[in-house]
């Protein structure tokens, strides 16, 4: 046996406080150097292990633990959870969740702060980092904008430069394609070799065969007969044949093209998967196809908008009902409760019934998610987005029945998906890049086009690969068009590099179509506290009589100008649009018209000095100068975070709202009807945002502990420091202010 760092759990039990999910007995032991692979169906405690292993529980949480885990010596209930966070690593299942940073080179910095390392310590390990993971291109981008592999490998990146003794990966698999994949697993591998111990739950265990010293852990027992139920319940579509017809198909967002005029066309009855590399569009266009997001070109069903139902790839934002049942039925007058007994029992999902279902597993709220479309039996079809993300084999099984009784009653059903095992039981596989289509065929053949998936810069496992031409595997089912070919009217693009250097890098981050960086202000160079004391200076200014308040006013848009903030300057004031009507309507008719006057002008001034500061600060930028004002740590970062996060629960509503229309939760009407549903559909808006958002809290609450937020190192890297505009900015301030006054 390896000496060396070791990890030892022994009769590890935890259940909930509020909840039935529980983590049976278990008992583990890894020396430095070792690989254990945790597998087990969904639900069956994987993550909590990942907690439990890492100290976020019992620190974090409040339920039973029962047994003992040390690592190399150091007993994970009695350290405090920073010396924990030192020994163990963790990456979590939702990376878009443990992104606490406003770019990419800050969320890594901001785990090495937190180990107290030396200035140039941090640039070495940043630059590194980046490198090995492909992110310099990316390193001013914030993590939000970023696609879901794109925000796991940064969240791999952010807990591995850390240097942890041990790691911990709760399904680091799902949201990659493969390229990246095998790349991750390699690296990994290169961990292990190093001495890391590396603990990996994933249900992708055939990617794993490369990793050394591999040792499997099994959790719980599947229960095939709960996921074996077949689905026969489905009617058929009302239509005896139909084609779904997509034609120009374009959408930019943040100025780059996204989707390229793309073009297919789907007959009733056949399974399409799309597969891509991350960021390559796959989301983007099911959310056109179902008319969640703007697009030019058409997507038709005899010259109509097709009736389709999506699963979105979060499948959060979909659920917002108290319980699963209600879930399942909401919106539904007339509901087929004989499909509704056969769902349950289909994906598992019967014991739950009764469960609020945000506080359901990863994949069990997947699953969840895809009963409530499947309820409503879309009348032509069925969108997919990443429907393996938390599902084991047996529900992945079960998952293509009810695909097959879909397209069986006459539907399309189109999954996006980077498991290529699911893309390979399709009729059809579309291969997607930046530049559009580069392949279309029977996946018995895509699969063995290298030059298509040279194209892409993917890479094609051996155990999905047919072994001749027109074989699949065993599981495939289906008929299939008649041959494959190549689209190279949109271009070709490169395949991703391939690195002699000895370095590993997840896949090829690049971009050919970068964002358009926006016009920036001159204030975004300005340091933060530069910027807070001009803010306070106009906030002081409202005191002045109306005429110097007017001149000064004039002077305080003539430096909006300067700094190209104009239009935020007015979206402020807009926003405030019928307050300040209010407000002056009422002082007019109460006091005076001077009074009402000089009021709005207050207002309006002190909402041009929060655009001020809040518009050209970023939430880090606002925490250094809490700490300079010796606000602590502790609560300048949180502080920072609730900044943040402003922005973050205003994508959120949109994304709910977007997931009630989809399943046609609320409907307009008129007259005062119309108010009353604005109304209803407000409070039911606002329930599951306000979940959401303190799960969201909760989860970038453990992120940053498991990263050593609470440690008492004194944090070195990021600084504040004056230039030559900060002094001319201020200059200029004092000398208006002693004029004024």
């Amino acid at each position: 046996m390896r000496t060396g760092h070791i990890v030892r759990a022994d009769q590890v039990a935890y259940h909930y406080a509020d909840s039935s999910h529980a983590l049976e007995p278990i008992s583990l032991t890894a020396c430095a150097g070792d690989a254990l692979l945790v597998t087990g169906p969904s639900g069956c405690g994987k993550s909590t292990l990942a907690r439990c292993l890492t100290g976020l529980i019992p620190h974090l949480y409040r339920g039973k633990l029962a047994g003992a885990i040390w690592l190399d010596g150091l007993r994970t209930t009695e350290a405090p959870l920073w010396r924990v966070a030192e020994q163990a690593g963790l990456v979590f299942q939702n990376p878009a969740e443990q992104m606490l940073a406003t770019s990419v080179e800050a969320e890594v910095v901001f785990g090495l702060e937190n180990l107290g390392l030396l200035p140039h310590v941090i640039r070495q390990r940043l630059e590194a980092t980046l490198s090995r993971f492909g992110l310099q291109a990316l390193r001013t981008r914030s993590p939000q904008t970023l696609s879901g592999g794109e925000q796991q490998k940064l969240a791999l990146a952010a807990v591995t430069a850390r240097q942890p003794p041990v790691l911990v990966l709760d399904e680091p698999l799902s949201m990659l394609d493969s390229t990246a994949a095998l790349d991750l697993v390699g690296y990994v591998a290169e961990l292990a070799c190093r001495g890391t111990t590396v603990i990996i739950c994933e249900h992708r265990a055939e990617y794993l065969n490369q990793v050394p010293n591999l040792h499997t852990v099994r959790l719980g027992r599947p229960d095939l007969g709960r996921v074996g139920v077949p689905v026969s319940s489905f009617e058929a579509s009302g239509l005896s044949s139909f084609r779904l017809e997509v034609a120009g198909l374009s959408v930019n967002l943040g100025g780059r093209p996204v989707l390229k005029d793309l073009a297919f066309a789907a007959e009733s009855g056949q399974v399409l998967a799309v597969v891509g590399r991350n960021g390559a569009g796959k989301t983007t266009l099911l959310r056109s196809l179902v008319g969640l997001q703007k697009h030019q070109g058409t997507v038709t069903v005899d010259g109509k908008r097709p009736e389709l139902g999506l699963v979105f790839q979060n499948a959060g934002l979909q659920l917002f009902n108290a319980t699963v049942r209600d879930e399942i039925l909401c919106g539904l007058s007339d509901p087929h409760m004989g499909l509704y007994s056969s769902l349950l029992g289909a994906l598992g999902l019967s014991r739950y019934e009764a469960s609020p279902p945000l506080l359901l597993s990863e994949g069990e709220k997947k699953r969840v998610a895809l009963a409530t479309v499947l309820m409503r039996q879309p009348r032509h079809g069925l969108l997919l987005d990443e429907p393996a993300i938390g599902q084991d084999a047996a529900h992945k099984a079960m998952l293509m029945r009810i695909v097959r009784a879909l397209a069986c009653a006459g539907r399309v059903v189109i999954l996006a998906t980077h498991d290529l095992t699911l893309a390979a039981q399709a009729d059809r596989l579309l291969l997607l890049s930046p530049n559009g289509f580069v392949a279309d065929g029977p996946p018995s053949e895509v699969l063995l086009d290298d030059a298509a998936w040279a194209k892409l810069g993917l890479t094609v496992p051996d155990w999905v690969r047919p072994s001749r031409p027109g074989v699949l595997c065993e599981d495939a089912v289906g008929p299939a068009p008649s041959s494959s070919r190549a689209i190279s009217q949109f271009g070709s693009e490169p395949p991703a590099p391939r690195h002699d250097d000895g370095t590993i890098r997840l896949g090829d981050s690049r971009r050919r179509h970068e964002l358009k960086p926006r016009a920036e202000s001159p204030l975004h160079r300005a340091d933060p506290r530069t910027k807070l004391m001009l803010s306070l200076a106009a906030s002081l200014a409202v005191m002045l009589p109306v005429e110097r308040l007017a001149l000064f006013m004039v002077l305080y848009a003539a430096l909006f100008l300067w700094a190209r903030l104009l239009r935020e300057a007015w979206r402020q004031v807009w926003r405030l649009r019928w307050v300040l009507a209010l407000l002056f309507l009422l002082d007019w008719a109460v006091v005076s018209l001077d009074l009402a006057i000089i009021v709005t002008l207050r207002l309006v001034l002190l909402a041009q000095a929060f655009a001020l500061f809040f518009t050209t600060t970023s939430p880090d930028e606002f925490r250094l100068v809490l700490e300079w004002l010796r606000v602590p740590y502790r609560y300048a970062f949180s502080v920072g975070l609730s900044f943040q996060s402003v922005g973050l629960l205003d994508a959120q509503w949109r994304s709910i709202r977007e997931a009630q229309q989809s399943r046609g939760a609320w409907v307009a009407e008129s007259g005062w009807r119309k108010l009353l549903e604005q109304v209803r559909h407000m409070v039911s808006l606002t329930v599951p945002a306000v979940v959401l958002t303190a799960q969201r809290a909760w989860a970038m609450n453990e992120a940053a502990h498991a990263r050593g937020f609470d440690s008492p190192h004194r944090r070195s890297y990021q600084r504040l420091q004056m230039g030559w505009l900060d002094w001319v900015l201020l200059a200029g301030a004092a000398l208006v202010s002693l004029a004024l006054v």
